[in-house]
């Protein structure tokens, strides 16, 4: 039976992919969650899924060991984790009532966590300037190139917003050094909707070396970022070791999406509105961006207080 779960998973894997046309990245987000739970609770099988079975994996997700950092030992899982896991498996869930292979979604009846999105971490500058450091200077990468391309990896997300699935989608025909602008076309888009970014002096001259040393090395594959060792596309593997390597060099837990994160919540400590926040994030609610708003420190907001004064009230 469990044989059986995997087949209609392959098969709704398949609908989402050519039907409803969800992005290479979310479907890798489902699988990952997916082969979790084929690994936490080995003997699940249709006529197992209830809220029992769901609620015994994620007792064990939650107790799972997991090592961040240095070495660093860790041990739970946040509340926006349970939901993420929830979100992937419910689409699912649902897919197998809707074509009668179940009759009842399991968390149907099973409460829904409280979410607290000021837990958006970002990254402070000491640390960023450690996560610089490290990426550019202190790991040992293979060669200069390889150095190249992995600190651009770091400071493109850091400068841009974007996500790792629209990272590793970028081709070199996105870049246009004219008008210092990168197009994140719809097809790699978590939204499905064409956005186009504007790069800083900083970004553009990170971007510019990087592709003369690629350039130099005579890649001729259209992706923009490419491996160590053939004129191939980086690969999601390749980005997950090179992001392990940097995570063993760091005092801190470190992850691709904070850097869009940090994004996010300088821009809005700078001043940016967050109706053109939303444009540069690629949120297709505005609702999405405020929850930034939250991550703001009190000291970014004390100057907009000290403005306050009983002569300019209404």
């Amino acid at each position: 039976m469990n044989q059986d779960i995997k087949k209609l998973f392959e098969d709704y894997v398949n609908e989402c992919r050519y039907s409803s046309r969800l992005s290479e990245e979310t479907i890798r987000g489902c699988r990952g969650c997916f082969n979790t739970l084929l690994e936490l609770v080995p003997g699940i099988c249709l006529d197992s899924l209830s809220p029992e079975v769901m609620t015994t994996f994620f007792k064990k997700l939650d107790e799972r060991k997991r090592v961040v950092g240095r070495g660093k030992v860790r041990f739970g899982i946040k509340n926006s984790t349970v939901a993420t896991y929830r979100s992937k498996f419910n689409r699912f869930f649902n897919w197998l009532k809707v074509n009668g292979h179940i009759q009842e979604n399991p968390f149907d009846k099973m409460a829904y966590p409280q979410v607290n999105y000021e837990d958006r971490k970002y990254i402070s500058k000491a640390k960023l300037e450690k996560l610089i450091l490290a990426v550019n200077h202190s790991i040992d990468w293979q060669d200069s190139f390889v150095r190249k391309r992995n600190y651009l990896l770091v400071t493109l997300p850091l400068y841009t917003g974007l996500r790792r699935g629209e990272l590793l989608g970028l081709m070199v025909s996105d870049f246009n050094p004219d008008k210092r602008e990168l197009t994140v076309r719809a097809s790699t888009s978590k939204s499905k909707r064409q956005r186009v970014v504007p790069l800083n002096t900083k970004i553009m001259e990170i971007m510019k070396d990087y592709l003369q040393a690629r350039k130099q090395k005579g890649y001729k594959t259209p992706n923009l970022f490419v491996s160590g060792n053939k004129d191939t596309a980086f690969t999601v593997n390749g980005f997950k070791h090179t992001i392990d390597k940097i995570r063993e060099e760091l005092d801190f837990n470190f992850h691709i999406h904070i850097l869009r994160h940090t994004y996010a919540v300088n821009l809005l400590n700078s001043g940016t509105d967050v109706a053109k926040l939303k444009q540069l994030m690629g949120h297709l609610d505005i609702r999405m961006t405020a929850t930034y708003l939250r991550c703001l420190p009190t000291k970014a907001m004390r100057g907009d207080v000290e403005k306050l004064s009983l002569d300019n009230f209404l």
